[in-house]
């Protein structure tokens, strides 16, 4: 995401929504509201908290469509 220091939103993934893969710089924090989405370590349904340490990088997908809310301390790194 653009800041340049903690940032939050809320995302509205499509059907088949797709997020390239992308470096975390800093902490990021989802909780999936609805639908469900996945990355490399696996799938994601509503009430899930994912946290992604700085360092680790991932793609998202969410083939049903999801709502989600990110908590970023830093910005990500698109690769």
């Amino acid at each position: 995401m653009g800041a340049e220091g903690p940032s939050a939103c809320m995302l509205r993934f499509q059907p088949g929504a797709k997020v390239p893969r992308h470096a975390h710089t800093g902490y990021e924090h989802i909780i999936v509201l609805s639908g469900s989405q996945r990355d490399d370590r696996g799938e994601y349904e509503a009430g899930a908290i994912l946290i992604s340490p700085p360092g680790t990088d991932h793609a998202i997908v969410s083939d049903e469509g999801c709502i989600v809310l990110a908590l970023y301390n830093a910005p990500v790194s698109f690769v």
